[in-house]
């Protein structure tokens, strides 16, 4: 009978369990954002929660990126986290330039919009050089091989974009 109970033990290696305690942490941070912007006056001061949900759902877009590179690091391509998270300061930027419409919110938005395309366009050169530098040693000859890894890239890219957006049209933002 003990015997049996062991067999059913299911065990996590560290990798698996350090990324769905990243997971764990990404989800978190973007789910009190969330809750946060539905009680503005939980603090008791608006202006300190809307601080706060910023700062929370930012960290969690942030850790997601992180997540997602650490994910692609067996793959051998490199840049999805950079385009990652370049989006995720496109999208910073896209609500300061919505939200605040004065020359100090221009100012820090404008740093956000310069790193947030810096990291798209490393990001894709990364990817770009990765795929061409992979290929010229696994894909000799094999051009499906190559095609096939960049549709899996732009998928993922497309996915993590599409779930940022649909956050953020869900907080009523976008």
């Amino acid at each position: 009978m003990e015997q049996k109970n062991k067999e059913n033990n299911v065990t996590f290696s560290e990798k698996i369990d350090n990324t769905i305690n990243g997971f764990a942490l990404v989800i978190t941070f973007i789910t009190i954002g969330i809750f946060l912007l539905f009680n503005k006056n939980y603090f008791g001061n608006e202006l300190i929660a809307t601080i706060i949900q910023w700062t929370f759902i930012a960290l969690g877009c942030l850790g997601f990126s992180t997540e997602i590179s650490r994910m692609n690091k067996d793959r051998d391509i490199k840049g999805i986290d950079n385009v990652v998270l370049g989006i995720v300061l496109i999208i910073i930027w896209s609500v300061i330039y919505f939200l605040i419409k004065n020359w100090i919110g221009s100012s820090i938005g404008f740093l956000f919009l310069v790193f947030g395309i810096y990291g798209i366009c490393r990001g894709i050169i990364e990817i770009g050089y990765s795929i061409m530098s992979k290929g010229q040693k696994e894909y000799r000859g094999n051009k499906l091989g190559i095609i096939k890894e960049i549709i899996i890239i732009i998928s993922e890219i497309a996915g993590i974009a599409l779930i940022i957006i649909q956050i953020l049209q869900a907080v009523k933002v976008i």
